[in-house]
């Protein structure tokens, strides 16, 4: 599946423009996952809902493009 990286550069803006989901930080990494498994139709294993992977905009577009295949 080719992924436009411009599509995905928008929907991760948009995302971290998004307030936080509970303020439960941990509930928060659980919320990330799930919506990059929504819309990016990735998986993510549960050894991967870190802060290190999912707790910044940077490192969730990271992780996002590595696994598209963008970077």
């Amino acid at each position: 599946m080719a992924t436009d990286p411009r599509w995905v550069a928008r929907v991760l803006a948009e995302f971290d423009a998004s307030p936080p989901r509970t303020g439960d930080a941990h509930l928060d990494l659980i919320a990330t996952a799930i919506f990059l498994e929504d819309v990016f139709a990735i998986s993510v294993r549960d050894e991967e809902i870190t802060a290190e992977l999912m707790g910044s905009p940077t490192a969730v577009g990271d992780f996002v493009r590595t696994r598209l295949g963008l970077g």
